[in-house]
């Protein structure tokens, strides 16, 4: 089978690999629709170490092909998309119901061959139908829709909450959809107009675009805000969270940033604000978010601003690098 092997920093190649092999309890997947994410640049940047060389991808969706003898619930061809967060379901973490904390955890496209290839294993358990009405590259993106909805319940907010967004990415515009859900006033910050006016379209109710080094002047006529969520992961937002953040208010930080920042103890006490970390999601959210996907509840059409071909994968890169790209599918 061809996959897109990262083989070093900045360089990938296309290889005829061996097709995976199955035991009892997998699936074989044959690969449809991928979707590009942040991580991945980080991977072939070298910004996150990964060991090369490395099979990336873990938004995808695809086709059965082949069923281990232990599998029920799935016949070949059948349309499903694939969870790539494994569990080893004996941690206490994971006894506790906090999947996405697994110390045994292992990730489809981080720490075992992901996507970027044209058949990808799967265990049983992490590969779930999608209805034959969800085109596939929709459910690529189930898993981004279920970090989103994972932040969402972290910010436990409600009707008539200000709520302020930084950063208009993937995730970022998915989260205006969600917290609009309950009749959150959601404001939502970024540097690039062309996402702003996306995040406008998709019912946020004030766009702020802020310039490098005027994020604070800028948001300051529109606070306070009862929660700030960074979804931009960099320097400037994590540190101005802290800053924006209402008295009482809450800060949710997702993402796995680079950077680190300083902290004003005495003002953070001062004005009792809370800090909360998201990562990932857990299975439910994962499920749920993939209801959200069937009944039309989260629109990705405005998102997902280029589709490629597989053997244009270096190009997603360059096209999310620059900023040029929101969100980039890959069709295999």
């Amino acid at each position: 089978m061809r996959a897109a092997v990262m083989v070093d920093k900045d360089t990938i190649e296309f290889q005829e690999i061996p097709r995976p092999s199955i035991k009892e309890n997998e699936v074989l997947i044959r690969v449809r629709a991928i979707g590009v994410c942040g991580t991945d640049l980080q991977f072939i940047r070298g910004i996150r170490k990964v060991e090369f060389p490395h099979i990336s991808g873990h938004e995808a969706s695809g086709e059965v092909v082949r069923l281990g003898s232990a599998v029920k619930g799935f016949s070949e061809g059948d349309k499903v998309v694939i969870d790539p967060n494994l569990h080893c379901g004996q941690c206490s973490y994971c006894r506790h119901g906090n999947y996405n904390l697994c110390i045994n955890k292992k990730v489809i496209g981080v720490s075992l061959p992901g996507c970027f290839a044209e058949y990808v294993k799967v265990p049983q358990e992490n590969v779930l139908k999608i209805s034959p009405s969800v085109p596939i590259w929709k459910a690529a993106l189930i898993e981004p829709v279920s970090v989103a909805l994972h932040v969402r319940h972290k910010a436990n907010v409600d009707f008539g909450d200000r709520v302020l967004v930084l950063g208009a990415g993937m995730i970022g515009l998915i989260l205006v959809q969600l917290l609009k859900m309950p009749g959150v006033h959601v404001t939502i910050a970024d540097k690039a107009e062309k996402k702003l006016s996306i995040a406008e379209t998709l019912g946020a109710d004030r766009i702020v675009h802020i310039s490098k080094d005027d994020l604070e002047s800028s948001l300051e006529p529109y606070g306070p805000f009862d929660t700030v969520i960074d979804a931009a992961g960099v320097h400037a937002t994590l540190e101005g969270s802290l800053r924006i953040a209402g008295r009482g208010g809450s800060i949710i930080w997702l993402g796995l940033p680079t950077t680190s920042i300083n902290i004003d103890i005495f003002s953070f006490v001062y004005q009792e604000l809370s800090i909360f970390s998201s990562l990932a999601y857990n299975p439910d959210e994962f499920s749920d978010a993939l209801a959200l996907i069937e009944d039309n509840r989260v629109a990705l059409e405005p998102i997902v601003t280029h589709t490629l071909a597989f053997e244009d994968i270096q190009e997603a890169f360059d096209l999310m690098e620059t900023g040029e790209a929101i969100k980039v599918v890959i069709t295999v």
